[in-house]
């Protein structure tokens, strides 16, 4: 629910991690559009797995792709264009685009809060200019003990590609298990308001002068 957005997918945040035996093919998904407006478009459809649904969003982001990937993988960030954060951090680092992050999400009233534990790996396609973010759950010894409800992260993805006029094309895809008991009104309001929030929060973030490209995007991107 609440995090079929990732954002977030989101959560992320964001390739972020190596791929897994349960990644969703989110391409042979068939998607329903819930929300639609200021140039950002809300999906969301059925995965086959129990009760959970995926959900996708899609937009523009007024800045080129290493911003939008900087913005993106800065913790510092997050709680600025992560819809309800209520906190996150780096757990463990594995490589320069590969770590282990921590993140809790508020939930609505009267619903106990989660939080989530992923590994993410981010990595840049030369070829067709396209930079994948993606992230699931997956439990390590450092992982901190929680008094919140601890949901999983089946398979998010952030799809960055470049446009001609260095606008990014954003689109997120994901798929959440809250765990416990949450009402469908509340599923159907996260998976329609969290994906159309993110992105229009980022395009706030992308544009303020003090964001810079994180040296490890530009790394990946030579």
């Amino acid at each position: 629910m609440l995090c079929n957005f990732i954002a977030i997918t989101v959560f992320l945040l964001f390739n972020l991690w190596s791929p897994h035996a349960s990644a969703i093919d989110f391409k042979a998904i068939k998607w329903e559009l819930v929300r639609s407006g200021s140039g950002i478009d809300v999906y969301r459809g059925e995965t086959g797995l129990s009760d959970l649904y995926a959900a996708k969003g899609l937009g523009i982001i007024p800045a080129p792709i290493v911003i939008v990937t900087s913005v993106l993988l800065d913790p510092t960030r997050r709680g600025q264009w992560f819809p309800d954060l209520l906190g996150s951090h780096i757990v463990k680092t594995v490589s320069a685009n590969e770590r282990f992050e921590y993140m809790a999400v508020r939930t609505p009233f009267p619903l106990a809060n989660r939080d989530f534990i992923y590994r993410g790996k981010f990595s840049y396609n030369k070829e067709v200019k396209t930079m994948e973010i993606r992230f699931a759950s997956e439990d390590i010894p450092e992982m901190p003990e929680t008094k919140l409800v601890r949901g999983k992260i089946i398979d998010s993805v952030f799809t960055l590609r470049e446009r001609a006029d260095g606008y990014t094309i954003i689109e997120h895809v994901a798929v959440m298990d809250p765990r416990g008991y949450i009402p469908n009104w509340i599923v159907n309001l996260v998976q329609a308001n969290v994906p159309f929030n993110m992105i229009w929060n980022l395009r706030l973030q992308v544009v303020r002068p003090d964001v810079v490209a994180r040296q490890e995007v530009l790394d990946e991107m030579k």
